[in-house]
């Protein structure tokens, strides 16, 4: 039966992907932790390290609750106390505490590096704010990213070298994960993680059981509980069905009960513990119109998990593609014949200003 599910639910994803023109570069599919069939798309593989562009930002704001649990700040600071060169700043900057940026409640209504010529951290505070933090929800990138810099502030380290001991060598997370960094050299922690996709399905497994991995607790408790829980209502977006159910802290609840990581390529990892394998029925969450041109150029993967606790789903794509797959265990099924377009070839991307990402 547990093969008969992973062929059923590999094809039901090339199905939906195939009429959407989207490529499945790779999926997985494991039962409690058991791997039953996974299809790849030659050249890429489960160990190709890839740009995940916004899945950066829950991995970013992991490390926030990492330091809030060490006791190195707490969220209802003001960000303005660990940045105090940049003081004087408007009054809603001053009252702009670290869980608003969490929960992309913060004072700007975009992205505030793309608005100035100066430092992507400087923007922050000298972009005029848009209104009071606390209000409404507005997605933010560069909130992400003066996340990123306080991690890499107040622990001495960059991102990656501060999560190495303490999240990603227990998980087995691939040696290479990195972050590509911004005009001052901090970690873009909004949208440049590099890693793998058995990196993602690492990850997913952690969240799916509660932030512990064989037996030990690697994320804090309270931090994760309140990281999956409505922080801000995101009901009045205007595209995007899926992504209106509200935000967490640096991840979106499309549903009650669920999480969901959303890179701007269509890296996906979406988890609901509450779902379990005789009451769960496979769905593809999509984005309006299925992505932008951005993803014309960008290679992508994913892999699919489902445990005897819940079921996640860890997946990126690329439009206009159209891969080869070779599939190992089970009979995973390539993506449909009828998908239109060429295969899409990997760019690197350099540091410097990117590209902002979902």
């Amino acid at each position: 039966m547990a093969d008969t599910f992973a062929d059923e639910l590999v094809a039901a994803l090339a199905r939906r992907a195939g009429a959407l023109d989207i490529a499945l570069h790779t999926v997985q599919v494991s039962v409690g932790g058991e791997t039953l069939a996974h299809a790849v798309s030659d050249p890429l593989g489960l160990d190709t390290p890839q740009r995940m562009y916004s899945v950066a930002k829950t991995v970013t704001g992991l490390a926030i609750g990492m330091l809030a649990d060490e006791g190195a700040l707490s969220l209802d600071d003001p960000v303005t106390k660990h940045f105090p060169e940049m003081s004087p700043v408007h009054p809603w900057l001053e009252a702009t505490t670290i869980r608003h940026m969490l929960a992309m409640r913060g004072p700007h209504r975009s992205t505030t590096y793309k608005l100035t010529a100066g430092g992507w951290l400087e923007s922050y505070f000298r972009v005029p704010p848009t209104h009071p933090p606390g209000t409404i929800f507005t997605y933010d990138t560069s909130a992400s990213y003066v996340l990123a810099a306080l991690v890499e502030r107040l622990s001495g380290l960059s991102l990656p070298e501060y999560l190495r001991p303490r999240l990603l060598d227990p998980l087995g997370i691939s040696p290479g994960l990195r972050f590509l960094t911004g005009p001052e050299g901090i970690s873009h922690g909004g949208s440049g993680l590099v890693c793998t996709p058995r990196d993602l399905l690492r990850l997913a497994h952690l969240l799916l059981d509660g932030g512990t991995h064989d037996s030990a607790r690697l994320l804090p408790a309270n931090y994760l509980r309140d990281a999956v829980r409505p922080q801000a209502d995101t009901s009045l977006r205007t595209s995007d069905v899926v992504l209106r159910g509200g935000y967490g802290y640096q991840l979106w609840l499309p549903r009650p009960g669920s999480w969901l990581l959303f890179g701007l390529c269509g890296q996906i990892v979406y988890g609901d513990p509450a779902r379990s394998s005789r009451s769960w029925s496979p769905r593809m969450p999509r984005r309006a119109r299925a992505g932008t041109s951005a993803c014309s150029t960008t290679c992508s993967s994913g892999s699919w998990i489902r445990s005897s606790t819940g079921s996640t789903l860890s997946l990126s794509t690329s439009i206009r593609s159209t891969p080869q797959s070779r599939t190992t265990g089970g009979a995973a099924r390539p993506p449909p014949s009828g998908s239109r377009g060429r295969r899409l070839t990997m760019t690197p991307h350099t540091r410097g200003r990117s590209t902002d990402a979902t």
